[in-house]
Formats: structure tokens, C-alpha cells, sequence
């Protein structure tokens, strides 16, 4: 009979493992495996969450971070628990693919009352997210009227969200002032500044990853690098400082429409930010960064794990079932690839705000 060590005794194959939330007064909650009539009992920390989600929590990660003590627990039916008091917790349960190496708890009271916030829709486990250039608006231009019906009438089926590289202000351009209050999540900067509801969601920080001293050196090789450019234009504002990222542009953002139309065609060509980015691998190996081309004059350079897949963090505790994603770069490189290739997240690659209202009608009824 398999056996493994939890400290003090031992657990076979069998044992029921619970964790009774803590007495008024306690800092720690309870950690017991059964054996028979008796049993061991370890203390862990009390988390913040609260009682019920804070022992979920603890035991959960215990029992999955030992693989032996998975192999020798035996998930217990819910029609044999006693009362919501004890939480009996299946060590054998496998792991999922995106719960890799993390401590995302089971489902629990907190992840249960978020999810009543979408009991209006008709389709209350289902979420819908949107790049914005070439996806819901031409490249830096304004949403349509018939656009925003369209994902008026899909709100009211589904969760809705979009998720950009650009920071908030730029997107409020496109989408317009009310942008957060007309999607149910906002993320911009790739989720790194994040609304849920219009309240804001934790954010994180380019500059607090990198560091002054490290950021001032790849900022002065892209200036470098930009100066000894041969382009038939160039603008202004080749480095554009956001909160999670920096965007380059080797024509500068403050180009015109036209400007902007006309450097697309010459990239196409002569592959202007391949380059760019090919030599920025070469030069900072040991930053860990990654570079996705998006739009029509400019590349996005973040941290790793910091592209659109970063927003997903935020719907961890969300429980849906599925997640739809439409975006018009999903090709390698472009700064949609890594989220429409998620394993968690169903793709659909869009070449126009048109062909987008077009797949929407079709998958939802709209």
C-alpha cells in the first residue's frame, strides 16, 4: 500500500484530507488527514481572502504542490460532505494545462459571488475579447455606429472585453469616452491596467520590471538605431512610454494617415521592424523581453508572459467556459499571435471591424 510523509505520521492511500476554517480570534486554519478514528493535523497561515476561500486555498496548494500526496488521496463525493464547514479537498484531481506551476484555487464563495455579477446574460459562462485596430475600428480611427450595436446586442448574450497594447487614452479615442463603461472588462496596455465594471483591476509596471539603468541603455540603442535609419519619412515620437511596455516606431507616431499608409507598404517591402526587432534580440539577450508588430508603424516591446495573454490573469476567477478571441494579427510575430493560440482561448482571426460584426452575427444570433 503507497504511502507518503506530512510531517508528523503517515498518509496512506484512502485518507480524506479537510481543513476547518479557523475560531474567532485564530490567525491559522487546520490542515487534518483522516486515518480511521484519528488523524494529524497541521497549521497553516490564514489568508486574507476569508475563512472559506483562505482554507481552499492553503489545502489546496499543499496537497498540490506533492505529487506523491496527489497519488494517494481519493477525490470524496459531494454527497458525503458534511456540512460547508469541512471542504473536502480531492488531492488526485490533475492538474490543468494553464494551472501549470500557479496557486489558482479551486472555485470558491469569492469566485462564486463574481460570477453572479453576469446572471443577466444569457450566456453567463461565455466571454467575447476584442483587439481594437482592425478588429472593432480601422487602424487608429473611430468605431462605427453599427459596430457598437452590434456589440450592444452581443453584451446583453454574453461577457464582453476588449484588449490593446495602447494605453487607455488611445483607446477612449477609437472606442470613445465611455469605452470602460460600454464593455464589461477593459484592458489596456495588454491587461496591465485592467477595469472590471469600470472599477480598476491591479496593475503592474515596464519601469519596475526593467529598472532605470537597464531602460536608459535600451532606450539609447533604439534612438541609435532609429538615427542611422535610411526611410524616405520620418516624424516624431519613435519611443512612446507606457505602463506596461514601450512602443517603437521608426517613422514616429505623430505621422499623418497617410504617413501611416504609405510606411505599412514600405514595411511590407524592406521589413523595417523585423529588422529592427531581430537586432534588439541580439543586442539585450539577457532582458527577457519579447516584440510583437502591431498596427501599421510600430512594434511593442514588454517583458515576457506581459503580451495580451497577461488580461487572462484577471479571469481566473471568473469560471468561464470559454473564451473567444478575434484580433487581425494572429499570425507569429504579431501582437495577437500568443492570445489567440492560448490553449484556453477559442481564436478567430479577422481581416475588418466588417468581418468581425459578420462572425459575431453567425457564432451568437445577433
Amino acid at each position: 500500500m503507497r504511502s507518503v510523509s506530512l510531517r508528523r505520521g503517515r498518509v496512506q492511500k484512502g485518507n480524506r484530507f479537510y481543513v476547518r476554517p479557523p475560531p474567532v480570534g485564530r490567525t491559522t486554519c487546520i490542515l487534518r488527514v483522516k486515518r480511521g478514528g484519528g488523524g494529524h493535523r497541521k497549521e497553516v497561515p490564514r489568508a486574507r481572502a476569508g475563512r472559506a476561500s483562505a482554507s481552499q486555498w492553503k489545502a489546496t496548494t499543499a496537497i498540490r504542490s506533492n505529487k506523491k500526496l496527489q497519488a494517494a488521496c481519493q477525490p470524496v463525493p459531494r454527497s458525503k460532505q458534511k456540512s460547508r464547514k469541512n471542504y473536502w479537498l480531492p488531492g488526485s484531481q490533475p492538474l490543468q494545462q494553464n494551472q501549470k506551476n500557479t496557486n489558482t484555487p479551486l472555485p470558491n464563495e469569492t469566485a462564486i459571488n463574481m460570477s453572479s455579477d453576469w446572471s443577466s446574460k444569457q450566456h453567463p459562462d461565455v466571454i467575447a475579447l476584442f483587439d481594437v485596430d482592425g478588429t472593432l475600428t480601422p487602424a487608429r480611427k473611430v468605431i462605427s455606429p453599427e459596430m457598437k450595436q452590434v456589440l450592444a446586442a452581443l453584451r446583453k448574450k454574453i461577457v464582453i472585453g476588449f484588449v490593446g497594447g495602447s494605453d487607455l487614452v488611445k483607446q477612449k479615442e477609437q472606442i470613445g469616452e465611455d469605452a470602460v463603461d460600454l464593455f464589461d472588462f477593459s484592458f489596456s496596455e495588454n491587461g496591465l491596467t485592467a477595469f472590471r465594471l469600470g472599477k480598476p483591476l491591479p496593475s503592474a509596471s515596464f519601469i519596475g520590471y526593467l529598472g532605470e539603468e537597464r531602460y536608459a541603455r535600451l532606450a539609447n540603442f533604439v534612438l541609435k538605431y532609429i538615427a542611422n535609419l535610411e526611410l524616405p519619412k520620418k516624424r516624431g515620437t519613435f519611443i512612446e512610454f507606457r505602463n506596461g511596455m514601450i512602443n517603437v516606431s521608426p517613422i514616429g507616431r505623430n505621422c499623418s494617415h497617410p504617413e501611416r499608409d504609405e510606411f505599412e507598404a514600405y514595411d511590407k517591402v524592406h521589413q523595417v521592424r523585423a529588422k529592427f526587432i531581430e537586432a534588439l534580440k541580439k543586442e539585450f539577450p539577457d532582458y527577457d523581453l519579447i516584440y510583437s508588430i502591431g498596427g501599421q508603424i510600430s512594434f511593442d516591446v514588454m517583458p515576457r508572459g506581459w503580451d495580451k495573454t497577461y488580461c487572462l490573469r484577471h479571469l481566473q476567477n471568473e469560471n468561464f467556459k470559454t473564451i473567444h478571441f478575434f484580433g487581425d494579427k494572429t499570425f507569429k510575430g504579431g501582437n495577437d499571435f500568443e492570445i489567440f493560440t492560448h490553449p484556453s482561448v477559442t481564436g478567430h482571426t479577422v481581416t475588418e471591424p466588417a468581418d468581425t460584426a459578420r462572425i459575431l452575427k453567425e457564432l451568437f444570433g445577433i
